[in-house]
């Protein structure tokens, strides 16, 4: 299973033509990606924002990434599909206390 985790600025913000969810401190958002489904919560503790992405499919191992986003930065995921697709991408943006996940087109996301 490939994945990356790219940060950047959210001034670099990609327009995905997703569905998208803004979520608390320590609530987790689930979102399937086809074969893989994706967890993603995050946690403020002295003073950091840590998003915590749990990212696998059935009978396969487990990716788990973790990442400090300062306000307004933006972290992506990306998981690999079949040979030959475009990978499904995951954009993960800061907002103040709050933490901005927007989902590809076509995809699923609900809240855990």
């Amino acid at each position: 299973m490939r994945y990356a985790l790219l940060a950047g600025s959210a001034l670099a913000f990609i327009s995905l033509s997703a569905n998208a969810a803004t979520i608390s401190a320590g609530q987790g958002h689930a979102v399937s990606l086809g074969e893989q489904t994706a967890v993603i919560y995050f946690t403020q503790a002295q003073g950091d924002f840590t998003v915590v992405a749990t990212l696998g499919a059935e009978g396969r191992p487990a990716n788990r990434l973790v990442h400090t986003l300062a306000d307004g930065e933006t972290a992506r995921l990306q998981a690999a599909g079949p040979a030959g697709a475009t990978p499904a991408t995951l954009q993960l943006t800061r907002v103040g206390d709050r933490l901005k996940v927007e989902t590809p087109a076509g995809k699923s996301a609900h809240l855990d």
